[in-house]
């Protein structure tokens, strides 16, 4: 197996092949001499397993990306935005072309969580949780004069504009400052990048919905603790009577329980179906 990114990366640390020699010696306890690492750059001579698993480790990359295959460091970001619109727009396009033909080929998992978190954010802007003013549907960068989806959009697959990849990374930002997540996808190929990608989104959008779920059901129990202090205040000041306070209170407690249910908390709570 040749090295090809061998030389991308030492000359990315700034050192010549000596000096890098000299850097996996001392650093990193790998032992290979500068005439190795030439060859190995050269595709001349290939490592040993044992060689190769170790310089992976040392380098902090995978095996894949030192060969020369996958994806590049420096193409992590366009690669983002290229899957996330893909995964949106081709399944957009091929489920309006062929709905009539086969309506089960829509949805795909990366498409319909895209969905599910944009979804989400209108949800948290409109409950005050975001104070950004988002845009939350991509497919208003395509439409034409009257509101509806361009056709000629359609038919060209949606290309790709400053706007809509705007749109993709401050919506899903998440992915592209997460350094630590964006090392993963060094060296990997299309498929297990979109699998990767696929995770993520999915962890975040858990963790998000989670901190939705849980912010509704604080305010809903502000407003429920509010109302029933506004009703007991009125039968205390002879603006209710006794039986029309317990209706009241009856009536908010069996809403607050339903609304609890919804939401996904309390065991016990039961909730009309």
């Amino acid at each position: 197996m040749a090295l090809p990114r061998i030389k991308e990366i030492r000359q990315k640390l700034g050192m010549t092949q000596a000096e890098f020699s000299d850097y996996l010696a001392k650093e990193k306890n790998i032992n290979i001499s500068r005439a190795r690492i030439a060859k190995y750059e050269l595709g001349i001579n290939t490592p040993s397993d044992d060689t190769l698993n170790k310089l992976s480790e040392a380098l902090n990359v995978p095996q894949n990306y030192l060969a020369g295959k996958g994806i590049n460091e420096e193409d992590i970001d366009e690669t983002l935005t290229n899957t996330l619109h893909n995964a949106y727009f081709n399944s957009y396009s091929n489920y309006v072309i062929t709905l009539e033909e086969d309506p089960q080929k829509m949805p795909y998992k990366l498409k319909r969580l895209i969905d599910s978190y944009l979804d989400l954010n209108q949800r948290m802007y409109y409950s005050n949780i975001l104070y950004d003013s988002p845009k939350f549907n991509p497919l208003i960068f395509y439409q034409d004069n009257t509101g509806e989806v361009s056709r000629e959009a359609i038919k060209a697959h949606f290309p790709r504009s400053k706007k809509i990849d705007k749109f993709w990374k401050k919506t899903f930002e998440f992915l592209y400052n997460d350094f630590k997540f964006k090392k993963t996808l060094i060296g990997l190929n299309k498929e297990k990048f979109s699998e990767k990608v696929t995770e993520r989104i999915e962890q975040q959008y858990k963790q998000d919905k989670l901190k939705y779920d849980t912010d509704s059901l604080l305010n809903t129990i502000e407003k429920f603790s509010s109302d029933l202090k506004l009703d007991v205040y009125e039968w205390q000041n002879s603006k209710k009577t006794k039986d029309e306070l317990d209706e009241n209170i009856d009536e908010k407690i069996y809403k607050l329980n339903k609304a609890i249910s919804k939401l996904g908390f309390g065991k016990n709570v039961k909730s009309e179906q």
